[in-house]
């Protein structure tokens, strides 16, 4: 699938948050399962892109 379908659809769970854009971790498996792909992808494209994951499930973010 092509990295820029996939960060709008990101994009579109994303939250502003002290004016950046932050996607809720559980909102990122949501989309990483909804399109079958690797939930490090979904974490790669949001380093790449500046979009903070909150409420990390495993305590890393």
């Amino acid at each position: 699938m092509d990295k820029n379908i996939i960060l709008e659809i990101i994009e579109s769970y994303c939250k502003i948050h002290k004016d950046k854009k932050c996607l809720a971790c559980s909102d990122a498996y949501k989309i990483a399962e909804k399109l079958k792909i690797n939930i490090s992808d979904i974490g790669k494209l949001c380093n790449e892109n500046s979009i903070k994951i909150i409420g990390c499930q495993l305590g890393c973010f």
